[in-house]
């Protein structure tokens, strides 16, 4: 699988809280209830800057919690890395998104990788987010138990949730399956442990490129034909590497 991009910094960044701007909280009155798709119009990109720019356009008091959520990620995970995925923001480290933070109605989702591993159970099954992911909705600031999160943090860094599988925004498929990657993170392990288990230096990840007329049933091989995900016929026989 390829290797993920990262933000080169030596150390991660803690946001400044945003000073309000023409363009913050522009979103306001358009945030979502669930995730249907997208939670913003951000545009996916690796690292500091663009989570910081989302967090920055959303009203408050979403706004306010996102920020502190940021801060206390950056606390808590040394190493701590950064993008916006499905417009909001995702917080990982090493090789693997850990959980993410988007703004919606009246509160903050803060979701899990594969939360249904953690002790204790976040209690929240989020909407459209994939079966194992877990969290909680934060209304204000007041609703964020530092030490709890910090240890579901710490928990998913360590191995529970961290995961990060091809990366279908290559081939556009985050677009048209949005629950895609945590299906994978089922039923898929990391690459890493697959060559840790069969031996040292087991294993080469080599990219290979699916054409766009491929006739083989890969999930990537519809990337020009997205329709086709909606034959249950293709979808049935779709072999997910």
């Amino acid at each position: 699988m390829p290797a993920r991009e990262t933000d080169k910094t030596s150390k991660p960044a803690v946001r400044k809280p945003a000073t309000p701007t023409a363009a913050a909280g522009t979103v306001a009155g358009t945030l979502p209830v669930a995730m249907t798709g997208k939670a913003s119009p951000a545009k996916a990109a690796v690292g500091d800057k663009p989570v910081f720019a989302y967090i920055a356009s959303l009203p408050q008091p979403q706004r306010g919690i996102a920020e502190r959520v940021d801060a206390l990620a950056a606390e808590t995970l040394p190493g701590l890395q950064r993008s916006v995925k499905w417009g909001m923001s995702y917080y990982g480290v090493g090789d693997g998104w850990c959980f993410c933070c988007g703004g919606f109605a009246g509160h903050v989702k803060l979701m899990f990788v594969n939360g249904a591993a953690l002790e204790p159970v976040p209690p929240v099954t989020p909407v459209g987010m994939g079966k194992s992911t877990r969290g909680v909705e934060l209304e204000s600031v007041d609703d964020l138990d530092e030490r709890q999160i910090a240890a579901w943090m710490t928990q998913v860094a360590a191995g529970a949730g961290s995961y990060e599988p091809p990366d279908r925004s290559v081939i556009g498929l985050g677009d048209y399956l949005p629950g895609l990657l945590d299906i994978d993170r089922q039923s898929m392990p990391p690459l890493a442990d697959v060559q840790r288990h069969l031996g040292n230096g087991a294993g080469v990840d080599v990219p290979v490129p699916v054409p766009h007329d491929c006739v083989d049933s890969l999930l990537g091989a519809y990337w020009r034909r997205p329709h086709a995900y909606l034959d249950a016929g293709v979808r049935s026989a779709i072999v997910r590497v």
